[in-house]
């Protein structure tokens, strides 16, 4: 949201830090507790190496149209352009960064806010539609019949592709996954471990356990071969692999 900063404070190796820290980091904040002493800046330009990664890593079995929607958030610096490297056909809507957000906020958890983008899938005829929020860490998907699918059905599908991969292995999920998911990914082979809501919480387990893939109902997917990051770029090219990867309905 527009009245928010926007900044998410990180310990070393690029573990969020507590809500509890959070509160510490605003009460010395508050009180202009700050520590004194010189320090080294460095600048690197990663998007070339980052974009490289994703392109070496999704490569499409057949290509794609799809419409992205950044939302207007920071997902417009690399989303669509990631898309088309792994061999996506684009249409953007909404690709311009713009904090003030002048379409809809970017929260592709409702349902509401997708809406633009169901309705140009169907109008450019494409195979399939994402949206991120704000800071690109949360991703929603539409079909090829414009479709919205509910961010737990999309983890069951991250997690089917991720058994594939890792037979018997464990999914992190939050206590608002629906039974309907965890009986999903128990009938592909895998098991489920239950923890609290929240992106830091769920990068700490992630980090410090033996899981395969997490993820909650807000859209948030954690790959355990990516940092164990809710990299949602990271995801919606893996979702257009897997839609590749299918039989084509044409």
């Amino acid at each position: 949201p527009t009245h928010m900063n926007g900044l998410k404070l990180l310990e070393r190796d690029g573990i969020p830090i507590s809500p509890d820290e959070i509160t510490r980091v605003y009460e010395l904040a508050s009180a202009r507790d700050f520590e004194t002493g010189s320090g080294s800046v460095e600048s690197r330009e990663i998007e070339p190496d980052y974009l490289h990664l994703l392109t070496e890593r999704f490569p499409l079995a057949r290509p794609l149209r799809v419409v992205a929607d950044p939302g207007n958030g920071v997902a417009t610096l690399t989303g669509p352009e990631a898309l088309r490297r792994t061999g996506c056909d684009v249409v953007v809507i909404n690709g311009v960064s713009d904090g003030t957000f002048p379409k809809h906020l970017p929260n592709p958890q409702e349902a509401a806010t997708m809406e633009e983008l169901r309705a140009a899938v169907v109008a450019q005829g494409a195979d399939l539609g994402l949206a991120w929020d704000g800071d690109g860490d949360r991703v929603g998907v539409v079909d090829e019949k414009g479709l919205r699918h509910d961010p737990d059905a999309i983890l069951a599908v991250l997690a089917r592709e991720a058994l594939l991969r890792s037979p018997g292995g464990t999914v992190l999920v939050d206590v608002k996954t629906s039974l309907s998911t965890i009986r999903d990914i128990e009938a592909h082979g895998g098991t489920t471990e239950i923890g609290p809501t929240g992106h830091s919480l769920a990068k700490r387990r992630m980090r410090h356990g033996d899981f395969i893939l997490g993820g909650e109902p807000s859209a948030h997917y954690y790959f355990a071969d990516h940092y164990n990051l809710d990299d949602a770029v990271y995801g919606a090219c893996l979702i257009a692999t897997i839609v590749a990867d299918a039989p084509s309905v044409s």
